[in-house]
């Protein structure tokens, strides 16, 4: 990504640069006080600390003090998440070495994850977003309590349970590393007093520690902590009678069903728990967001290549020489969180590169170490070679696109700096949720929606979609003074096709979100369309521009750019 410039990517690392700068000028107690008055305008702003993953913010503004005489800190945020993405293939090779007591299956592990599509796209140069830094010291965490465990040691759990309340604290997806880890101790053949009181001591280590943190004590208190005294208890009762530790999970398991069947608990509201759901997420704004949308089998077969052939044989070959019941069930577990969620696809790809890893292993073990097989094995082992070259290429065609700020020409970083230069320092701008971290952060003005998506939408979408006059009226009673509309196509010579990309592209869901039928809404008879100067046959109209005018809305700034498809930035200023 260096060769389109310094910058950063996607959407929430320009929230995450902002709230660690932030930190790094002002300090601790400024930063543990801080309202964010550019976020949610309409209630006065954002509670940074109560609302956000501040172990990244921390994380950033202490490592960044050895070299702040050497780079600036924007660029230091920039590149910061492909160093965590290198360093994590540390964790990745102790992990495999430790469920499979084998150095050489931890390396090739370790190879494979550097060279993994859906690992480099979530740890790639501008990618300040939370995974980095969660997926790094989540897998450490994950290898020292399995080690830990394996062991029956203290001191690794009591840090294991430390550095997992700590990765929790960095990423909510961290929760998924939880659930193999859960599972497992339910098949695990040591069962000590010792190993007792040291899962004791990491239930106690790992809360303690989410106690410091909001948004993870609330995942601990509400979901993990729980199950893990639930596992403990199981262990306990399993040393004294197997009989009536499974009838107590039989019967755990049973009311668990019913209280989700009958409505009692939803896996569904949260964002991440939706993934447990094989049905996926009804929530219309999770669904909204392509990348917490079920995955594409063509899609999962495409971006994992060879890995998921040599997976398949991995999980074989783990069951046939029995190996440790870990490595089943991280990978069974991993790939159906993979499947439920795009965004997630990155821990199936974490276990299709430990079974790949056990796979090759062998296939060297058994086919190029004995002499009547070693010719097959290196035709075997050609092909593989083969397969990884493609997975390389989709790998580098993955870490050389460009920022999705600077797609379109750059016009979104023309539009927001005209309006840091040229518009009130109090104003407050309306436009759909994701691109509020851009505005907040590059325009210095205030939203009332960005890409947290933790405030209720339901009120903005439905103004969004109401008739063009009621929609300004209702936006003027917010004490809205502008609104961004963006619009993305391609310019027919009779006409303009509007696409994906654009506000048009997203209408389907912000009617949804806004409790509309999506059908009764045209071009002329909702506010969001009626900004989009075109009719509803999709021929350009300016006259709208005047009629918008007439009604209080007027066009002060636009900026388009012409390559394959046209892009637009219209803003309009509520008088």
């Amino acid at each position: 990504m260096l060769e389109h410039g310094m910058e950063l990517d996607e959407f929430d690392p320009f929230y995450n640069y902002r709230a660690s700068l932030y930190l790094y000028e002002n300090g601790h107690e400024s930063y543990q006080e801080w309202i964010d008055e550019l976020s949610w305008a309409e209630i006065g702003g954002r509670d940074v600390t109560e609302t956000s993953q501040t172990t990244l913010h921390y994380f950033t503004a202490i490592t960044y003090i050895p070299f702040e005489d050497y780079i600036s800190f924007k660029d230091y945020t920039i590149i910061l998440p492909a160093i965590l993405g290198s360093l994590t293939v540390v964790p990745v090779f102790l992990l495999t070495r430790t469920i499979t007591h084998r150095y050489e299956i931890g390396l090739i592990a370790g190879f494979l994850f550097a060279m993994t599509p859906t690992i480099i796209s979530r740890a790639s140069v501008g990618w300040f977003k939370s995974e980095p830094l969660g997926m790094f010291l989540g897998l450490f965490a994950l290898w020292l309590i399995v080690s830990g465990i394996q062991r029956s040691s203290l001191p690794k759990l009591i840090i294991g349970g430390i550095v997992f309340g700590t990765a929790l604290s960095s990423w909510g997806g961290v929760i998924f590393f939880f659930i193999p880890l859960f599972l497992w101790l339910f098949v695990i053949k040591e069962n000590s007093n010792k190993l007792q009181f040291g899962l004791a001591c990491f239930i106690g280590s790992f809360y303690f520690t989410t106690f410091l943190f909001p948004r993870a004590y609330a995942l601990a208190n509400d979901f993990i902590a729980p199950a893990l005294v639930v596992a403990v208890i199981f262990l306990m009762i399993k040393s004294k009678s197997k009989k009536i530790a499974y009838i107590f999970i039989v019967g755990l398991v049973v009311a668990g069903t019913v209280l989700i069947v009958s409505g009692e608990v939803e896996l569904t509201n949260s964002r991440y728990l939706s993934a447990l759901n094989p049905l996926g997420s009804d929530v219309d704004l999770h669904n909204s967001v392509m990348e917490h949308q079920q995955n594409n089998l063509m899609h999962f077969v495409f971006v994992n290549g060879v890995l998921l052939f040599l997976g398949i044989v991995g999980i074989l070959v783990a069951i046939w020489y029995r190996m440790n019941w870990f490595i089943l069930i991280l990978a069974g577990t991993s790939i159906f969180i993979g499947m439920n969620m795009m965004r997630l696809e990155l821990f199936s790809s974490l276990a299709l590169v430990i079974l790949s890893a056990i796979t090759l292993w062998k296939i060297y073990e058994i086919l190029l170490v004995k002499k009547n097989t070693r010719i097959l094995g290196i035709m075997v082992l050609g092909g593989v070679v083969l397969g990884l070259f493609v997975l390389y290429e989709l790998a580098e065609d993955v870490s050389s696109r460009e920022q999705i700020i600077n797609m379109d020409n750059g016009i979104w970083v023309e539009a927001l700096t005209w309006v840091k230069n040229n518009t009130p320092e109090d104003s407050k701008i309306m436009a759909w949720w994701d691109y509020g971290y851009w505005i907040q952060t590059v325009g210095e003005r205030a939203t009332y929606m960005d890409n947290s998506a933790k405030i209720p939408m339901e009120n903005y979408a439905n103004i969004l979609t109401d008739e063009p006059q009621s929609g300004i009226d209702r936006l003027k009673e917010l004490g809205a003074d502008y609104v961004i509309v963006f619009v993305r196509g391609i310019d027919h010579v009779d006409k303009v096709e509007l696409g994906i990309g654009g506000d048009y592209g997203k209408l389907e869901w912000i009617a949804k979100i806004g409790n509309r039928n999506t059908n009764d809404i045209t071009m002329t008879n909702s506010l969001y369309t009626f900004m989009m100067p075109f009719d509803d046959n999709f021929v350009r109209d300016q006259s709208k521009i005047d009629t918008l005018n007439n009604m209080g809305a007027e066009l002060v700034y636009q900026v388009s750019s012409h390559e394959e498809q046209f892009a637009t930035i219209y803003l309009y200023k509520l008088n």
